[in-house]
């Protein structure tokens, strides 16, 4: 894999991203950015993250990981403290929040790593 390929292929599929030194800044849908590192020709990374204004996190920058944590735990706070005032409020906060992040997450997740697997397989 290296980067004369990756930006062949992202031109070719119409990507938009930007080339800074020796790593990739691809712009994917949503406010998801996914970064590919060749500066190290032994290992190459490839990471992600969610820019403000996205469906996961609001308006925090954040990975994928972290933002499914953080919407775990805000989720559960959040319902917690409505079922103290409101049992039903907070249930159906709970699951309205839940099929949310998880809708989300699954979005996210299957977009990075879709990208991920043709970018390595492509390149092969």
């Amino acid at each position: 894999m290296n980067i004369e390929n990756t930006e062949g292929f992202l031109k070719k599929f119409d990507y938009k991203f930007q080339k800074q030194n020796q790593s990739l800044i691809i712009k994917m849908d949503y406010a998801h950015t996914v970064l590919i590192d060749f500066s190290n020709p032994k290992k190459i990374l490839i990471s992600d993250t969610l820019s403000t204004y996205n469906f996961l996190t609001g308006i925090l920058k954040m990975s994928i990981k972290k933002a499914i944590l953080f919407n775990m735990f805000f989720t559960l706070l959040l319902s917690i403290c409505l079922a103290l005032i409101n049992l039903n409020i907070g249930i159906i906060v709970f699951f309205g929040l839940t099929l949310w992040g998880i809708l989300w997450s699954i979005f996210y997740v299957s977009k990075f790593e879709n990208l991920k697997y043709i970018l390595i397989s492509s390149n092969h």
